[in-house]
């Protein structure tokens, strides 16, 4: 690339000659195509704004601006009230003050810079109902817009109050049908082009006239449809109609020259001026019209698809010329196009299908000029074409019936040249040579039969004296004398030893010495004649001594000898060379030329070197080895040129021969584009996520574009600018720096980068850099630039240092602290994890201590339940009923003793890994019938049903038969537990359907197994706890700690002695309906090992039930838990125990005494006790649902309940357990084991306590004054009894209803209540406390007898009288 200031020194050449070469002709406007343009639907109009991008409107979707490179797209949008009103857009207007106006089918919009939308004119009026549509506008004022419509008329803006009002006609016209089609100032009037022709408004745009002119003393008007107005310099007003063509209007005075010029009878949709006075007129259907000042046509651009087409349609809607005088022309359905002297900076010759005036072929391989400057053009495929620069005729030497010569035969044509003589040599690929004479009209062909030695050839040269030599392909070199018109191979021994006999030969070149400079593809070499004996010398040594490597090709293409004798070197690979015949040296340029491949190398008449080769054409100066690249972004037809096609012309132009034509110019005169690229910014990204204006956190308040300062948060300091240049010369060969001042050291060249991203910046402030540099290397002089401004973090601000020294300060003050802590610490947590030690020593002797006195109990154990067995089921023995349910209920918590010991046991072994297994063959069916039978009593007694059901009678499983009875009893115990009465328990015995995993026999293979069953239907267990049921010392929230497992091991243990069993456990269960748990056993012994099997297997039978359990009496349930004789007992006695046995003892011992009432756990007994309002309770404290501190708690704070005494007994002997009891409302805490002659003593004195005390309240409260900070329930609620009669003793209707109304309590409530407390009825109680108050009444003195009866609530003096003598034993007239 090369730097601006390079150029300085040809500023005012370059300009000079841009104006007398540079233009072209009238037929040399070529359009290109604008690539990616994001709609195909008709351009309606262009304009530029004052920042350099260009707009273009649509019909029908939207509105387009452009940098050159990138389209933004703007289009109606319902949800934003900031976007185009319409996306069917026909005018764009720039006014005065750079403002964009865009007319839409909807109305008028506004543009607004700063946040990149729209604002929407409001344009209803008092005779429009209907959205216009703005076809037209212009300005007539400062702050007055002209806006013409279709079929609405014509309406004056003030674009300050937004204040739309209609301009009249000075006649009536109707405008339903009056199309405003455009607007024109001439001579501060505004003329506007209508489908009625045209009309005027003078300036103070009062009414609209029709124009009239005098045109040769005749008054003239314009009643053509006008489709464009066009206003140029002289007050030239030009008239673009529907389809009367077009109409010049100068106009001076109303004296007008008027001129019809009927160019087209199609409609004229666009007119634009160019330079010297040009004029381009767009139609619909008839392309492009260039006119000159006087309407004369210069040309008329069409669109044919089997032409060489300048413009891309016939339909052009809309043209425009922009700042830097590029035209831009917008079509109907194809795009959009332009022209840019700078854009093609090389003309050219091409071929063009269907074209007999082009090329025959575009891969030319050969370019000469003959004395009467015709060029001869070989090509490959096309053979010899002759062009006549003047006329621009061509003339195919193929063709056998042209005018120049024939017999040209062969269309590959691989070069040619002229002799001294002005004699044509061609070369041909498989034809061998073809020669034309001069003077001559048919080619000779020469063959091998004429003595050539390969029938391709490639090159020619001659030397001083007239022999021609022939490089050809394979067979080295050949000379041709013309004397004797011989060819001769020279394949002689030295050109054998050189290797260059039968090697390709792209390039002979003969200096003035007539030494022949030879390019092969095995390197360069010299061969020089000396009489008839040829000299060969190969230079590759010395001109590759630089440059060794292994992949290194000697291919030479090109070679050229320049006016100093200095010969330059094209290679295919290796770059550039020069041989310098002063020094005999060689030198190469790899470093200053990036082109690899050298084709063909020619010098201008300044002595600058021209390179083609495989990327372009360079210039290359050598006096100071500046360099400039061209490729096809500068204009070029291809970038990939034929070997040594190349020209310097008689005129100083250059040719060079490509594979798509031939590109030419002047190198003197070639453009250059000195105009720097305006940059913008263009976008802003944080944390790669897009920034809007005026969103929430957005450090924008305007667009980017129109920001100058942006202020980020220190969370911010991540972030990407995105940049653009407004260019339209080649954009895609502008390349970009940018600088980032207080951050960046140098700039950053990222070449056509758009963006620049930076992450965790400092905070602090910056300025943002970018420069640009367009398609020649012009560097923008002044870069944009954005001040950025990084803020601190809240943390790094002053007040926050401040804050962080007295921080520091109390954190030393801490650290000393805490160091001192955790040295104390680690002193406790030593003695922590000393204790700990102790503590698990202690409990490992705890649970040998509890093991081994476990082993003590089983003596006791076995005396107690072998003489009670005896007693049971020896017939000799006749006992009462009462006293053999005693010896059952002995001998069953017996069992369950050994039981419980038993599982202790179990899981002391399990733990210490020493139980071993005995696997027996086991009659499953009877197996768990005999261990039913345990239960039948039970569920006898409770109504429970319980069964055993089989799939088949002979089920039979191998497993330890000790342990699996210990896992179905501790099942069926657990099932009885969680079973109401009258609920049912089962076992269900059968086969899987299918095999099924059991994990500790295999992971992968299924195998057949017994399914066991325990089924219950109990409350059953949350989904959230079944997972935890088998955890050791666990037990269900909600149950008490006898319900499943009681000691909390029992589940463990039945899923260990599976395990061992080689079996598994499940369980499934929904709440308050109940529980199954299922037991896999597989099927056969294969699973265990020899050790693990018995001795003797042994089936075992099905076991009698005992004696002692078949003889036990039947006792049916009471379904109303009340004792037959309860009505012969004046007190009432709630029992509350989850324990069957045991509520059935307490209540045969104490139903002598009480009346009975049984519930099975706290929140029964809580029912039970609102309902009944016993005398007395007792509870346990263990149990389900509702345990009996809960029961206890709720019970003391109903105030219906709170006077009742509680009893617990319970197995927790702790003191905290006791004084729980005692703060949650117990009178009386007894533990188990219990006597039962202390629970009977306890209950009597419960009852009689509370009659003491209520009789102490009442005193407290009949004498004194009651003290409101009482804490005891029963004492409030007397107070509250007391207090109200005592506000209403006056009052003779006071009786238990109105009490009990002010209590809340129902009047039987209210009596059992009181009862409870006072043993004496409602009404007994408040004729008690009225007497009182008579009494100390009377003995206060105050009163009279009667006066004091009437005071308390009786009616009569008489009955007054009565009752207290009832009550006192004297007369009232006696207190005194």
């Amino acid at each position: 690339m090369i730097d601006y200031l390079k150029y300085g020194s040809f500023i005012i050449a370059v300009l000079a000659s841009i104006s007398l070469k540079a233009q072209p002709s009238t037929s040399d406007y070529r359009f290109t195509e604008v690539k990616d343009v994001p709609v195909k639907r008709a351009i309606t109009a262009i304009t530029q704004d004052n920042y350099g991008f260009l707009w273009f409107s649509t019909y029908g979707s939207g509105l387009y601006k452009y940098d050159g490179s990138t389209f933004s797209t703007y289009k109606e949008s319902w949800s934003n009230k900031h976007s185009l009103n319409s996306s069917l857009v026909h005018v764009i207007y720039k006014d005065q003050d750079g403002t964009i106006w865009i007319g839409t089918e909807k109305g008028l919009n506004r543009y607004r810079p700063e946040t990149d939308d729209f604002e929407n004119i409001n344009l209803s009026s008092s005779d429009n109902f209907k959205p216009l549509a703005i076809h037209s506008i212009a300005r007539l004022d400062d702050s007055t817009l002209i806006l013409g419509s279709h079929n609405n008329g014509v309406y004056k803006l003030n674009t300050t109050t937004n204040r739309l009002s209609t301009i009249p006609f000075d006649h009536s016209l109707d405008r339903d049908w009056l199309r405003f089609n455009s607007m024109s100032v001439v001579d501060d009037k505004l003329y506007i082009g209508t489908s009625s022709g045209l009309f005027e408004l003078n300036k103070n745009g009062a009414i609209i006239n029709r124009s009239k002119f005098l045109v040769n003393n005749k008054e003239f008007t314009i009643k053509a449809h006008v489709s464009k107005l066009f206003t140029v310099s002289k007050g030239t007003l030009w008239i673009g109609t529907y389809s009367d063509g077009l109409i010049r209007l100068n106009v001076r005075n109303h004296q007008a020259d008027s001129r019809a010029l009927h160019i087209t009878d199609k409609r004229i949709l666009s007119i634009a001026e160019i330079e010297h006075n040009k004029l381009l007129i767009g139609t619909e259907n008839d392309g492009l019209f260039i006119l000159d000042s006087a309407g004369k046509t210069l040309a008329n651009y069409t669109y044919n698809k089997f032409g060489d087409n300048r413009i891309q349609s016939n339909s052009i809607w809309s043209l425009y010329v922009d700042s830097e005088q590029r035209i831009w022309i917008g079509y109907y359905s194809d795009g959009i196009s332009f022209y840019d002297a700078n854009y093609d900076k090389f003309r050219d010759i091409e071929s063009i299908p269907y074209k007999n005036e082009s090329l025959q072929n575009s891969s030319v391989t050969g370019i000469l000029e003959d004395p009467e400057s015709n060029l001869w053009i070989s090509m490959d495929g096309g053979g010899i074409d002759v062009l006549n620069p003047k006329n621009q005729e061509y003339t195919h030497l193929i063709d056998p019936n042209n005018s120049v010569a024939s017999g040209l035969t062969s269309s590959d044509i691989q070069n040619i040249f002229f002799d001294s003589k002005n004699n044509l040599w061609a070369s041909s690929w498989n034809s061998g040579i073809f020669y034309l004479e001069k003077g001559a009209s048919k080619f000779i062909n020469y063959t091998s039969n004429d003595g050539l030695a390969s029938r391709s050839t490639i090159c020619f040269a001659e030397d001083s004296q007239g022999t021609i030599y022939i490089g050809t392909f394979n067979a080295g070199l050949q000379s041709y004398n013309p004397k004797t018109s011989k060819f001769t191979r020279l394949d002689s021994e030295v050109f054998r030893n050189a290797g260059i006999a039968n090697c390709d030969v792209r390039k002979i070149l003969i200096d003035k010495n007539d030494v022949l400079w030879v390019g092969t593809t095995k390197g360069l070499f010299t061969v020089k004649k000396r009489g008839d004996v040829y000299e060969v010398k190969s230079k590759n040594k010395a001109m590759y001594a630089t440059r060794q490597s292994n992949s290194l090709l000697y291919y030479i293409l090109s070679l050229y000898m320049d006016a100093q004798n200095n010969l330059w070197i094209g290679t295919d690979g290796g770059g550039l060379c020069k041989y310098d015949v002063s020094s005999n040296t060689y030198q190469w340029f790899e470093e200053k030329i990036s082109k690899q491949t050298i084709s063909s190398i020619i010098s201008d008449s300044e002595g600058i070197l021209w390179l083609a080769g495989n990327n372009g054409i360079t210039k290359f100066n050598p006096k100071n080895n500046e360099v400039i690249n061209y490729t096809v972004n500068d204009g070029l037809l291809a970038n990939d040129f034929h070997n040594n096609a190349v020209l310097n012309s008689g005129d100083n132009l250059l040719y060079f021969g490509s594979y798509n034509g031939i590109n030419f110019f002047d190198p003197t005169s070639l453009n250059l584009n000195l105009q720097q690229p305006l940059l913008y910014f263009s976008e802003l990204r944080l944390f790669n996520e897009k920034v809007l204006p005026k969103k929430e956190n957005s450090p924008l308040k305007e667009i980017l574009f129109s920001t100058d300062e942006l202020t980020l948060k220190s969370d911010q300091s991540v972030f990407t600018i995105e940049y653009a240049a407004i260019d339209f010369t080649r954009p895609s060969d502008i390349n970009y720096a940018y600088l980032l001042e207080g951050f960046d050291n140098s700039w950053n060249y990222v070449g056509t980068s758009k963006s620049a991203t930076y992450t965790n910046i400092p905070p602090g402030k910056y300025t943002f850099k970018v420069r640009a540099a367009n398609n020649e290397g012009v560097w923008t002089q002044s870069p944009i630039s954005l001040k950025i401004n990084i803020l601190y973090p809240w943390y790094k601000q002053g007040w926050a240092i401040v804050i962080y020294v007295v921080l520091g300060l109390i954190l030393t003050f801490i650290t000393y602290k805490i160091t001192q802590k955790r040295l104390a610490e680690k002193r406790l947590i030593q003695y922590e994890r000393d204790k700990r030690q102790q503590e698990e020593e202690l409990n490992n002797r705890k649970l040998q201590f509890f093991t081994n006195i476990s082993h003590e109990f089983r003596t006791p154990l076995t005396l107690i339940k072998n003489p009670i067995e005896d007693l049971i089921t020896n017939k000799a023995f006749s006992f009462p009923q009462a006293i053999e349910e005693k010896h059952k209920s002995i001998f069953r918590n017996t069992e369950r003793l050994i039981r419980l010991i038993n599982e202790l046991m179990d899981f002391r072994k399990l733990q210490f890994n020493k139980t071993r297994l005995k696997v027996e063959k086991i009659a499953i069916n009877a197996f768990c019938e005999q261990i039913v039978s345990h239960f039948e009593e039970e569920a006898h007694q409770r109504n429970i049903t319980l069964n055993v059901t089989a799939e088949r009678e002979d089920f039979y499983v191998y497993a330890d038969p000790g342990m699996l009875e210990k896992i179905i009893f501790n099942l069926l115990s657990n099932a009885f537990k969680a079973t109401p009465d009258e609920g049912i328990v089962s076992i269900y015995l059968k086969t899987t359907e299918v095999p099924i995993i059991l994990p500790e026999i295999s992971t992968q293979t299924p195998v057949n197994a017994v399914e066991i069953q325990v089924q219950d239907s109990g409350i059953g267990i949350p989904k959230t706890e079944i997972n935890k049921v088998f955890d050791p010392f666990y037990q269900v929230e909600g149950m008490n700690k006898q319900y499943y497992g009681g000691t909390g091991i029992g589940l463990e243990v039945v899923r260990s002695f599976l395990i061992m069993n080689k079996g598994k456990i499940e369980v499934e269960s929904e709440v308050n309906l109940g529980t199954t748990f299922k037991i896999y056993l597989a099927l056969g012994n294969s699973h265990f090992t020899a050790e693990e099997l018995a001795d003797t297997v042994t089936i075992l039978p099905k076991l009698e039930k005992p004696e002692h359990q078949r003889s036990f009496t039947s006792m049916g349930k009471e379904q109303n838990k009340l004792s037959s004789d309860s009505s012969a007992h004046n007190f009432t006695l709630l029992i509350v125990e989850d324990n069957f046995e045991l509520r059935k003892y307490l209540k045969e011992e104490l139903k002598d005494q009480y009346r009975i009432i049984e519930a099975v756990n706290g929140q029964e007994g809580l029912d039970l006790a609102s309902k009944t309002i016993p005398d007395v309770i007792l509870t346990d404290v263990l149990m389900p649902a509702m345990d009996g501190v809960t029961f206890c708690k709720k019970l003391k704070n109903d105030l219906k309940t709170s006077h009742i005494p509680v009893l617990m007994l319970t197995a927790k002997a702790q003191t905290d357990d006791w004084l729980a009891g005692l703060d949650a409302g117990a009178d009386v805490y007894i533990n188990k084991p219990f006597n039962i002659k202390i629970v009977r003593s306890q209950l009597k004195q419960l009852i009689e306590s509370r009659q003491k005390l209520f009789n102490k309240y009442f005193n407290e409260l009949s004498n004194t004054k009651f003290k409101s900070n009482s804490t005891s329930v029963d004492k409030r609620f007397i107070s509250r009894v007391i207090t109200y009669i005592y506000d209403n003793i006056d009052d003779p209707k006071l009786n238990v209803e109105n009490l009990a109304d002010e209590l809340h309590l129902s009047r039987s409530q209210l009596y059992r209540k009181i009862k409870a407390l006072t043993g004496q009825t409602a009404n007994e109680f408040i004729r008690k406390i009225r007497l009182e108050k008579a009494k100390e009444l009377l003995e206060q003195g105050v009163a009279s007898v009667s006066e004091v009866g009437y005071k308390v609530g009786f009616s009569t003096p008489s009955y007054f009288t009565r009752c207290f003598k009832a009550e006192f034993g004297k007369l009232p007239t006696e207190v005194k």
